[in-house]
């Protein structure tokens, strides 16, 4: 299966411990090996210009890891993922809603279209 299918549901994901001195370094030193991990047991290899990108969201905070296994964190809470990301991303930041940013995406990105549907997560415990 892809990246993507792997981490949805063959991954086990691992546990904060008490020695991590932040999220992030929980992310970099545990979740990103153990992502890692489940890539080798699973046979997934990007091979060509097969990659994957995610958002990987806890306790509140979104960290981005891209297929090269670096973690992104930006301190403004704006992230796109996908061809058209650096192009909705400008949008945003220029004042687009996120409908428009999209859109201008895939006016932009040949490799971006289709429906737009746009998901609202709560932020809260």
């Amino acid at each position: 299966g892809g990246a993507i299918d792997i981490i949805n549901h063959l991954w086990e994901p691992p546990k904060m411990k008490s020695f991590h001195k932040s999220i992030y370094e929980f992310i970099v030193v545990d979740v990103v090996p153990s992502i890692r991990r489940a890539f080798e047991t699973h046979g997934w290899v990007a091979e060509g210009e097969e990659s994957f990108a995610l958002l990987l969201a806890y306790e509140g905070q979104l960290f981005e890891i891209a297929s090269d296994f670096t973690v992104l964190t930006r301190s403004d809470g704006m992230y796109a993922l996908g061809t058209g990301a650096p192009y909705a991303l400008g949008a945003l930041e220029a004042g687009a809603t996120l409908e428009e940013s999209v859109e201008i995406a895939i006016v932009h990105d040949i490799y971006s279209g289709g429906d737009i549907q746009i998901a609202y997560q709560a932020v809260g415990k």
